[in-house]
């Protein structure tokens, strides 16, 4: 039974039918069923009898079952039958009513009010819809599964990523592959303005930070080292990639090639991007330089990319520093890193 039909029943129904049997029973036909009685004093009864079980209705709850009420209403009709008699004196004469009387009504209303419990049992239970969770919620969910994330269509991913972007809630990072309806970011945001969340959700979601200008994108690299939400270094490899171009934001390249020229020897475009690099700048370790200077550390340190590459030159004996000229304790960290990605010991 739903809140509604449950309120329409105990607040106006059920009443109106203690009322009505009272005032039936009051008539000349039947009032000699209830000696002792006037046909105000049972309507009194009654009256009481309602009040009381209106305001029993304080304890009860949703999950009150029909018979349950009928308790209640029959204990509240009894109470009633009680304080019928002494309600009765204080009228002087008004209304007369004694306790058998009372009671003998009470066995009548409960009658009724048996017959209306039996009939809301039968009507179909209406349970409320759940509440729509909120956004926080949403979010949560797929921060804790990630494959309902990836279940999205490409508009709808889109569209919620903008949602929680705009409450300042955590990017969703599942697989990086997934296509992303990017439409309805600002593709050219003042990052200055932006929140620590909102900055991450262009940083890490490649969707999104691959359809920015270089220029934009040397701008949020530039912010997030500014803030301290990460380095050069910390960035993921496809990030740093698409920075280092002539036109990326070479001041802060330039240390982390400084100090990774292995990672810079192994870029595609390493011959068109090294001399902006250096322009200007103190000159990055030549590729044999590094490679005899790299020291375990460095080397279980390295990108898949620079790995993959290192090992086509030195497999192949592409560099004037061959496999051979490498220290055992390099050749072992070498050979470590080649295993990891599926690559040939040398």
């Amino acid at each position: 039974m739903s809140q509604i039909q449950n309120n329409v029943l105990h607040n106006f129904i059920q009443p109106a039918l203690f009322m009505t049997a009272a005032y039936f029973a009051g008539t000349k036909r039947f009032i000699e069923t209830f000696p002792g009685a006037t046909q105000n004093g049972l309507l009194l009864s009654a009256g009481i009898g309602s009040v009381f079980a209106l305001g029993s209705q304080k304890f009860s709850d949703d999950t009150e079952t029909p018979y349950n009420s009928l308790a209640r209403a029959i204990i509240s009709l009894a109470l009633g039958a009680i304080v019928a008699p002494y309600a009765a004196k204080a009228l002087k004469g008004r209304a007369d009513i004694s306790l058998p009387a009372a009671l003998r009504l009470t066995l009548l209303e409960s009658v009724f009010a048996g017959a209306l419990a039996g009939i809301s049992s039968q009507m179909p239970t209406t349970t409320p819809p759940p509440p729509n969770p909120t956004l926080q919620e949403i979010h949560a969910a797929f921060l804790k599964e990630s494959a309902k994330w990836e279940a999205l269509s490409k508009e709808e991913r889109g569209a919620k990523a903008k949602a929680f972007y705009d409450a300042d809630l955590l990017p969703i990072t599942a697989r990086s592959d997934l296509e992303f309806d990017v439409d309805p970011f600002i593709l050219d945001p003042d990052f200055d303005s932006l929140s620590a969340n909102q900055l991450r959700w262009y940083y890490l979601t490649p969707h999104i930070w691959s359809e920015l200008s270089i220029e934009k994108l040397s701008e949020l690299a530039q912010t997030l080292c500014d803030r301290n939400l990460t380095t050069i270094a910390a960035m993921s490899p496809a990030f740093r990639d698409a920075l280092s171009c002539a036109d990326g934001p070479l001041h802060l390249l330039h240390p982390y090639y400084a100090e990774h020229p292995l990672e810079l020897w192994s870029l595609p475009n390493f011959h068109l991007f090294q001399g902006s690099l250096e322009k200007k700048r103190q000159k990055i370790p030549r590729i044999n330089d590094a490679l005899k200077a790299s020291t375990p550390e460095i080397i279980a340190e390295l990108s898949e990319r620079a790995v993959r590459n290192l090992h086509e030159r030195l497999e192949g004996r592409k560099l004037k520093t061959k496999w051979e000229h490498l220290q055992p304790n390099q050749q072992e960290a070498f050979n470590l890193r080649f295993a990891a990605f599926g690559l040939k010991q040398l």
